[in-house]
């Protein structure tokens, strides 16, 4: 089984190695999904190993259920 974790991001690029970094002793992938973020988050987390897409936001509820979509493993957490 993979374990998959996606993390919703935007302008999280202060943030986002540590997060990476935290799951990475038991996640096979992580998705990022981020938002449009105008920092350096998007080119982190591709250096991090992350998969990353983008939706643009509309609301947070919206946007859990593609980042589970996204996401290739069979036991996610959101």
């Amino acid at each position: 089984m993979i374990l998959s974790v996606g993390i919703l991001t935007l302008n999280s690029e202060e943030r986002l190695e540590r997060v990476v970094k935290s799951v990475a002793d038991f996640a096979d992938e992580v998705v990022v999904l981020d938002s449009g973020s105008a920092d350096g988050t998007v080119e982190l987390a591709k250096a991090l190993g992350a998969v990353v897409f983008h939706r643009t936001f509309d609301y947070f509820v919206s946007q859990e259920l593609p980042a589970l979509l996204m996401q290739g493993g069979l036991g996610a957490l959101p």
